[in-house]
């Protein structure tokens, strides 16, 4: 059985009814939404349209950073709104494992799909237990400068991602996350950091699987991803 696996707290319920607009138009696999800690109407929506589990406890605690110096340069290119939603999304992997699904697919809530996703399904049938798209370019680049990754190092975008149940991947995944979440701004650099550790488990998807919307829109892409603020400028607009 495959399914779709979502994520979303109080904060992100305004996303909820155009992420399902879109996913609905053109897919119809089961979907199961974790709570990180959503209001009563939130989880009465997603119980009409799927499964809602609450994530439960997990053993995660923030780890204070040392350096004043790295905190300063993750303000500077996150902003200080950072230091509440990178706890929320560490707890992703947690939310990962707990999919019901042996194949399952991973989706942000600012991640609008425009095709069937059978394709991220499938890619994983002939081997590999995680399938993700890499960072644009562009962010690569200015991730290297940054110091957020070393040369020849790769950060893979986690708002997409195509995986098998309990794959170990995803438990080195948590432990980085829990053990040294004080060295990453969010999941995706402990992600990368993992896959370093054990790339057999990778497959690498186009970018058409996961378009970043800073690079403008592409009609003939699975799955635009809008990375929340741009999002909501344009739903405000309309």
């Amino acid at each position: 059985m495959q399914g779709i696996i979502v994520g979303c707290d109080a904060n992100q319920e305004w996303l909820l009814p155009w992420w399902w607009e879109h996913y609905s138009a053109t897919n119809k696999y089961p979907v199961v939404f974790i709570d990180f800690g959503m209001t009563e109407q939130g989880i009465a929506y997603c119980k009409e349209r799927g499964i809602c589990l609450p994530l439960g406890k997990i053993p995660l605690t923030e780890r204070p950073l040392r350096s004043q110096k790295k905190r300063a340069l993750w303000e500077e290119h996150y902003s200080k709104a950072l230091w509440h939603r990178r706890m929320i999304w560490f707890k992703k992997p947690f939310a990962l494992l707990a999919s019901p699904f042996p194949l399952s697919l991973w989706l942000d809530l600012d991640c609008q799909v425009q095709k069937s996703l059978e394709p991220l399904f499938s890619c994983l049938l002939l081997g590999g237990s995680i399938a993700l798209c890499r960072e644009a370019e562009k962010t690569q680049q200015i991730h290297l400068e940054k110091g957020f990754i070393r040369p020849h190092e790769v950060n893979y975008n986690c708002g997409v991602i195509a995986f098998r149940k309990e794959a170990p991947i995803l438990h080195k995944w948590t432990e980085e996350i829990t053990l040294r979440n004080h060295l990453y701004p969010f999941d995706q650099q402990a992600l990368s950091k993992a896959l370093r550790q054990d790339h057999t488990a990778l497959v690498e998807l186009p970018s058409i699987f996961n378009w970043s919307m800073s690079q403008g829109p592409n009609s003939h892409a699975y799955i635009q991803h809008f990375h929340g603020g741009i999002l909501k400028s344009l739903l405000q607009r309309n």
